[in-house]
């Protein structure tokens, strides 16, 4: 007998021959590649690099995003937090932007210490 009766594997009425839906694979292409030497902001995304930090191009887009506020939705392990640091870092350190003009808003305060402490480690 099922021990969790209320749990099935597909939806209700989907034959077990349907196979999975699959996501494409990410590009593998990081700042290391995608941001040339040549860039004005280079330096900072290679002072990233240095401390470990290496966004792929969405990241980096959200990075470099222009003036106005930015909206960042992604699931759960997927670079928010160190999106959100990297853009402060960027606004500050590129835009000369000061800190006390940048809001950044989570869920919990457990993510909040931890943005406070990645933006205190930034490079600049």
């Amino acid at each position: 007998m099922d021990p969790n009766p209320s749990f099935y594997p597909r939806p209700i009425g989907v034959p077990y021959s349907t196979s999975s839906p699959q996501a494409r694979r990410a590009s593998m292409d990081t700042s290391m590649t995608l941001v040339p030497d040549t860039d004005q902001d280079s330096a900072y995304f290679r002072a990233l690099e240095n401390a470990g930090i290496h966004l792929n191009h969405p990241q980096i887009q959200a990075v470099r995003h222009g003036k106005g506020p930015l909206l960042t939705l992604a699931g759960a392990g997927c670079g928010k937090t160190t999106v959100l640091a990297a853009r402060a870092g960027y606004l500050m350190a590129m835009r000369d932007v000061p800190a006390s003009s940048i809001l950044l808003v989570t869920f919990t305060s457990k993510a909040a210490a931890e943005m406070k402490l990645r933006i205190a480690g930034l490079p600049g």
